[in-house]
């Protein structure tokens, strides 16, 4: 089985402080920061990388497209979707493959 999962939405950290009330250093501790992206096949470990090590933005909560791509191009994958959670982060899915509802 192979499972790419993400931390990371737009503006992630600063939707979680209006509705949950957090600000500054409390709000990414509660919320979180650093977006990253991981890839296991069969239960390995085969890649995982932080957003900001290759988009070089500190502390980003957006859409870890980039640490995606790369987790996906090291392992040689080509991404396919076959199941996937998501709220509100569809749109950075879509262009990869027309996704019906």
């Amino acid at each position: 089985m192979i499972t790419l999962g993400y931390n990371g939405f737009a503006s992630g950290a600063k939707c979680f402080g209006e509705h949950y009330g957090a600000v500054g250093v409390a709000r990414n501790l509660l919320a979180g920061h650093d977006a990253s992206a991981a890839l296991v096949i069969d239960g390995e470990l085969v890649a995982a990388v932080e957003e900001e090590r290759l988009s070089r933005v500190t502390t980003t909560s957006d859409i870890p497209k980039n640490a995606i791509d790369w987790c996906l191009e090291f392992a040689g994958i080509e991404f396919d979707c076959g199941v996937y959670r998501t709220r509100k982060s569809v749109g950075v899915l879509q262009p990869r493959r027309k996704l019906v509802p």
